[in-house]
């Protein structure tokens, strides 16, 4: 038995070994985030999008759609232009007259070489689905744009997802060191403690037990901020090393005027989906009305230049014949099996089917708003609840911490505080990320997305 004096005497050695503090630290406070050891300086957000714009594969490839829409414009008009061509056929002819009642032709063979040389300028006048494909062209034009403007704002919201993901996990891999580390001190507290017979085995079992989830955790962290980072360096084709952090003075602040239904009103006449929505439904509804002109006739003027030079003839001689036409030429459609009407009715339900989908994404238009402006009121309200809760678990780990050191509590319930202090810091890192990603994601909702937001989000950034 050893007795009470030596016992106070070994508590008081093992507290002067291995204090509840490190590095200068209060005790058992969480560390904040430790930023990446790196001789470069840390990369924004602006870094990041500009490396996405160059190399991004997804915004190269709609880059490339829009140039290739524009020229459907082009190819209608061209359609209406004069049509010319030439024809050359060169033959050899071979003639046996078996038998002729005119003196003229005489019996026997003869054969020669025949070259015919054609030039042939067609002008259309009056072809009804070439007007209606001018007019979709227009639209498709328009559209064009459009595509490319949303393209851009795609990538907007992914690099900032992007970012933002990285910045958590790398908060979260800062975190779980940091608790690794706390967790250390109280291993090793509890195990002298143990081999001093002054505490019993469950602390220094408790203590193994969270030290190995910890490791754990930094494990899961690190692969996590691995792939975040991958995740940046698939749109950049380049590797990141470090990123800068939200300045901890972040603006929270509501979308001004703060009404969910006038950015709502703002989102159904600017947002660039539903625009895109209506050009194909505008299209697919002129599309019924080309279709159904395949019953109108057409008017050509038709001009042809032909030469035919033959060795030969039925007279015994050759000639070089010079042939000019000038027509108009008119094209009746009366019957092609049905062909007109099937493709109309085909037309018809794609039409109806282009309204559907404008219907459907108007309605994803007002739930986006809605949901995009409700989580930057609930990313700001958790934010100033989290402060506060950070502040008032702070206040638990100082009380448990003396707790522990007057054996009052165990060392388990200082790691409990210390844990739910962690847990708490980086939900409420995570709730900052989610007030600027929201507001990012309301700004695109309603169409007004652009570089200038994403220099603001850049300047929250230190």
């Amino acid at each position: 038995m050893i007795p009470l004096y030596k016992k106070l005497i070994l508590v008081f050695l093992v507290c002067s070994l291995f204090p509840l503090t490190h590095s200068g630290a209060a005790p058992l406070a969480p560390s904040q985030p430790a930023q990446a050891a790196s001789s470069l300086p840390a990369d924004d957000i602006i870094n990041v999008y500009e490396m996405a714009i160059k190399n991004d594969p997804q915004f190269r490839g709609a880059d490339n759609d829009q140039k290739a829409l524009r020229e459907s414009l082009s190819q209608a008009y061209a359609r209406l232009m004069p049509l010319i061509k030439g024809e050359v056929v060169y033959g050899r002819v071979i003639q046996k007259i078996k038998e002729s009642a005119n003196t003229v032709f005489g019996m026997g063979e003869s054969d020669y070489d025949s070259e015919t040389y054609t030039l042939k300028l067609i002008q259309p006048i009056f072809r009804l689905p070439l007007l209606f494909e001018v007019t979709q062209a227009e639209n498709l034009e328009k559209r064009a744009d459009v595509d490319l403007e949303f393209a851009k704002q795609e990538l907007i919201i992914r690099v900032a997802q992007a970012y933002f993901t990285a910045l958590a996990s790398k908060e979260s891999l800062a975190f779980a060191n940091a608790e690794k580390a706390d967790i250390e001190v109280l291993h090793d507290r509890a195990s002298v403690k143990h081999q001093s017979g002054i505490a019993p085995v469950t602390d220094l079992y408790d203590a193994r037990a969270r030290l190995a989830s910890a490791n754990a955790q930094v494990i899961k962290a690190e692969s996590d901020y691995r792939d975040a980072l991958l995740a940046l360096q698939e749109m950049c084709d380049k590797g990141f090393m470090d990123l800068k952090n939200l300045r901890e003075n972040l603006p929270m602040e509501m979308p001004d005027p703060d009404d969910a239904g006038h950015w709502v009103k703002v989102g159904l006449d600017r947002n660039l989906k539903l625009k895109i929505q209506q050009f194909d439904s505008e299209v697919a509804r002129i599309e019924v009305d080309r279709q159904r002109s395949g019953h109108f006739p057409t008017f050509d003027v038709v001009g042809r230049y032909n030469r035919q030079d033959t060795g030969g003839s039925l007279f015994g001689g050759g000639s070089v014949v010079d042939t000019q036409d000038i027509m108009l030429e008119v094209n009746v459609p009366i019957f092609e099996g049905g062909l007109i009407l099937s493709k109309t009715k085909e037309a018809k339900a794609k039409s109806l089917s282009a309204a559907e989908n404008m219907e459907r994404q108007r309605r994803a238009v007002v739930r986006q708003v809605n949901s995009t402006y409700d989580g930057i009121k609930t990313a700001k309200s958790r934010s100033e609840a989290l402060e506060k809760s950070i502040e008032f678990q702070s206040n638990v780990l100082a009380a448990k911490k003396q707790g522990y050191q007057s054996g009052i509590f165990t060392s388990l319930a200082v790691m409990d505080a210390s844990r739910d202090l962690y847990l708490l810091r980086r939900d409420y890192a995570q709730s900052r990320y989610d007030y600027v990603f929201n507001t990012l994601r309301l700004k695109q909702a309603i169409g007004t997305l652009s570089d200038a937001d994403l220099i603001i989000v850049n300047n929250w950034l230190r």
